[in-house]
């Protein structure tokens, strides 16, 4: 069984009725209830041990703009086949998306548009791609599969820049990249860590002393740091001789 439950309000501009759901589903199917009594029944084309991702939207009825109407979206399965939810829903701000029911869940998506999400509810999350208002909201403290992070935090509109990013539970976590993050002063991990790639803007304020504890740990690991410059491209660091590529 999988159950999702994304909650949007509808926003007084172009296609702010507009709700979309961007789901991945390793083979079987699974339905939408927009929350206004209209249904979508979704399927994939690919065998079970394919991952699919599917885009589905539906158009509420232009007077609930003004209004700031809500409605609950939800996405639920009999099998455990939904592995992955990107929470955007378009033109539409999501205002919370409830993922407690779908522990099958292994890739996460967020960016702008969107209130609250909770990761500590799903530890089995192993890759994660987050922009903008959802990098102000995300709790890692519970995310002990994770594996892939991509965190990209320019200003949003409600919430501060994040300028310490906590990942000292995610010891599994292999693979991060930081662009944007023009506030970030501090990424902390434990030594049990298992990064092997660290991708950043040259640009982001981050401490010596950070880099210094990531750069021991990442060649403990046989892993490299790869610095962004300005022009795209990039300085390696770790085991690796320093040197310039294009990016």
């Amino acid at each position: 069984m999988g159950q999702i439950i994304m909650t949007v309000e509808a926003i007084n501009w172009t296609e702010g009725n507009v709700g979309h759901v961007c789901i991945r589903l390793n083979g079987g199917s699974c339905q939408i209830n927009w929350g206004d009594g209209h249904t979508s029944n979704c399927r994939t084309s690919l065998p079970k041990e394919q991952a699919e991702w599917l885009y589905y939207l539906h158009a509420y009825p232009h007077n609930c703009k003004a209004a700031k109407k809500r409605f609950d979206i939800l996405i639920s399965s009999d099998s455990d086949n939904i592995t992955g939810i990107i929470a955007d829903s378009g033109e539409m701000n999501i205002v919370d998306i409830d993922m407690r029911g779908c522990q099958s869940l292994v890739y996460f998506e967020a960016s702008y548009l969107i209130d609250h999400f909770d990761l500590t509810t799903n530890p089995g999350i192993q890759y994660m791609n987050l922009k903008g208002e959802a990098c102000g909201l995300a709790d890692f403290s519970n995310s002990t599969e994770l594996k892939e992070l991509y965190f990209s935090n320019p200003i949003g509109r409600k919430n501060e820049a994040v300028k310490i990013l906590n990942l000292t539970k995610c010891n599994k976590l292999e693979y991060l990249k930081c662009d944007l993050a023009y506030k970030l002063t501090h990424i902390a991990i434990s030594n049990r860590s298992a990064l092997k790639k660290l991708i950043y803007d040259a640009d982001m304020p981050l401490s010596d002393k950070s880099i210094k504890i990531i750069k021991r740990i990442i060649e403990r690991n046989g892993g490299e740091i790869v610095e962004l410059d300005g022009n795209y491209e990039y300085k390696q660091r770790g085991n690796k001789n320093n040197k310039r590529k294009n990016g």
